[in-house]
């Protein structure tokens, strides 16, 4: 059942659409058929009356220019109150959500390191969690922007986490020569996981995670290292590293990726050997969509997430 807030926001959008309708035909029927029944006004050519000024002094000279500014406003009006309903209904598909957001830190080994947090105002206990990871030289709230995540996470009443990175990408055994703490990446996970229960009552069967380009490819390796701890994993726009073993890939992966994306080919290639090897694996390739987020896969994503949670034996092991 849709709540309150989301009802009355459709029917705010379905009134603005119906006014545009019927303003826009008003204007174009008022622009084809002029405005008889006017004083003085039988031609439909805007402003131009059947009465010259050498006919009429001065008060009838300035009651023509009053006729002729009406009939200005009567042809301009319902086309900017058609603007005007656009743009209102539009503005309408970027209210805030209705969540809080906050930035938290946490420690790993020695360091600070910090996310941020997306908590829904009517969050429900035992709430399951997603956690997304931004691309190469990105940052959380760039990708909570692009992703528009938030709103899911409102939607749907989880508690949503984007890890900040510490320098410009995540640390996995593919850039281990640029970070010699290959680890620090997957301790962070691990921080973020023992911290959550501070904010909320949330579900450790129900932690999810969700990648955007190389935050695609390092939640395939982080899944690997913790399989015991993430229900399933949505990878967009970014292969595994060849580290993976596919054959020992243990938990539900979604791909998506672009058409126009380079990587299209190769992580559809990914997804043909995940299935090979028996993981349970879905693939949705986006057409014309490049290297960037696909919002309209935005539903899909939780609808295939929230199939899946671990047995609870697992979060004891």
């Amino acid at each position: 059942m849709l709540r309150a807030k989301e009802t009355l926001y459709l029917a705010g959008k379905v009134a603005l659409s119906s006014l545009c309708v019927v303003l826009a035909n008003r204007a174009n029927r008022n622009n084809r058929q002029g405005f008889s029944g006017l004083p003085g006004v039988d031609d439909p050519s805007l402003g131009k009356l059947v009465i010259s000024r050498s006919e009429v002094g001065h008060s009838g000279q300035s009651l023509i220019r009053k006729w002729s500014r009406s009939l200005m406003l009567f042809r301009i009006i319902p086309t900017r109150i058609c603007c005007v309903a656009f743009l209102l209904f539009a503005g309408g598909c970027y209210l805030e959500p209705d969540v809080e957001v906050r930035t938290e830190q946490v420690k790993v080994g020695e360091v600070d390191r910090t996310y941020r947090l997306v908590i829904p105002n009517d969050l429900a206990e035992n709430a399951p969690v997603v956690i997304a990871w931004h691309g190469f030289g990105d940052s959380a709230e760039s990708m909570a922007h692009y992703s528009q995540l938030d709103r899911l996470a409102e939607r749907y009443h989880f508690l949503l986490v984007y890890p900040e990175v510490e320098k410009f990408g995540w640390r996995f055994p593919r850039t281990d020569m640029l970070n010699p703490n290959g680890d620090a990446d997957v301790a962070f996970f691990d921080a973020i996981r023992n911290d959550l229960p501070r904010y909320a009552s949330i579900n450790m069967n129900r932690i999810y995670v969700v990648g955007m380009s190389e935050g695609a490819t390092f939640t395939q390796w982080l899944t690997t290292e913790r399989a015991r701890d993430i229900a399933a994993v949505v990878a967009h726009s970014g292969g595994p590293p060849k580290v993976v073993d596919k054959s020992k890939f243990e938990r539900p992966i979604l791909l998506i990726v672009g058409t126009e994306d380079l990587g299209h080919d190769t992580m559809r290639e990914a997804a043909t050997q995940y299935h090979a090897a028996g993981v349970d694996v879905e693939f949705r390739s986006v057409p014309g969509l490049g290297h960037a987020w696909s919002t309209r896969n935005n539903e899909a994503i939780w609808t295939f997430l929230s199939k899946y949670q671990l047995p609870r034996s697992t979060e004891s092991e």
